[in-house]
């Protein structure tokens, strides 16, 4: 959806600490950063990261904040934390929404800062990557089940 030229705008305030964030291990972390920092160039997305150092607003460390508005002007809000997500359309929980995000997005680096960010930290993802072994054989890999499968 976010790579066809029609697609939403879609704008993501993202904390720096979620970059340091390991999860899958360094090459996987690599490719996804890549593959963010790839959206941003093309113009698809904008990424904003508060830094470390940016002291956060409460309710925007809770959990994941979604913002929508549609073709009609109309608003609504997803909040989803701890496996569980409510959506709400009433104008003051969405007017405090979008005041949350504003917050964050002050604190946040300017796009093109983030960006650089966002490429840094998968190059320093990248470098952690191991080498593959003599014995691997790049064509293939390990089914959980133990059998071989062949990348095409």
């Amino acid at each position: 959806m976010l790579q066809h030229p029609k697609g939403p705008r879609y704008l993501a305030v993202l904390g720096e600490a979620v970059l340091h964030r390991c999860l899958g291990g360094p090459a996987t972390m690599a490719e996804q950063l890549h593959s963010l920092a790839a959206l941003i160039r093309r113009r698809r997305i904008t990424v904003r990261g508060p830094p470390l150092a940016a002291t956060p607003h409460p309710t925007g460390t809770d959990g994941a904040l979604r913002l929508m508005t549609y073709a009609d002007e109309s608003s609504a809000l997803h909040f989803t934390a701890h496996h569980t997500g409510n959506h709400f359309t009433d104008p003051g929980a969405v007017y405090l929404a979008h005041l949350t995000h504003d917050l964050l997005t002050a604190a946040a680096l300017p796009p093109e800062d983030s960006l650089a960010l966002i490429e840094s930290t998968a190059a320093d993802y990248r470098a952690r990557t191991p080498a593959p072994s003599a014995a691997e054989e790049p064509s293939a890999r390990a089914h959980p089940r133990g059998r071989e499968l062949e990348h095409r």
